[in-house]
Parts: structure tokens; sequence; C-alpha cells
């Protein structure tokens, strides 16, 4: 996923007044795993880092790894921002 300046549209991101809509889906090929499948997560209402850090970290949870508690961020300033768990 790319972003970009708000309101243009992206490859996997609407956006629209000032929030966006995410949209994360993982593929899977039988070859490797002997699952043959989509899962995708949309959330809606996106409009801070600590929202995109919850929903990429929904999004990894739904992918299979279970294991991931909190996905962040780390700003140019280098503060960590964390999706909440």
């Amino acid at each position: 996923m790319r972003l970009t300046q708000p309101r243009q549209k992206m490859t996997n991101c609407l956006w629209w007044d000032d929030t966006m809509k995410v949209t994360v889906t993982f593929e899977n090929d039988s070859e490797e795993d002997g699952f043959d499948g989509k899962t995708s997560v949309e959330r809606y209402n996106v409009d801070d880092l600590y929202s995109l850090a919850y929903v990429f970290g929904e999004a990894t949870r739904s992918a299979g790894f279970t294991y991931v508690e909190a996905v962040a961020f780390e700003k140019d300033d280098g503060k960590m921002v964390f999706g909440e768990v």
C-alpha cells in the first residue's frame, strides 16, 4: 500500500472527508501452505496513525500471525505510534 496526499485515489485506499478506507488483502497459494484463497480486512474512517496501525495489526492477525500483539510506526522525530490493542 502506498500512502499519498489526501483525496487522491490509491491502490488500496480511497480518501474522502479527511478519513480513508483501508483494505488489506492477503493472497495465499495452495502450493506454499495448502490454502488457496484470500483474506481481507476493510476498515472505514481511518484518520490517524493509531487507527492505521490498529488496522494493520488486525489484518496481520487475520492472516494467521496470531502472535502479533501490536503494530507501530516510527515517525520522523523518532517517536513510536502503536495501534491500540
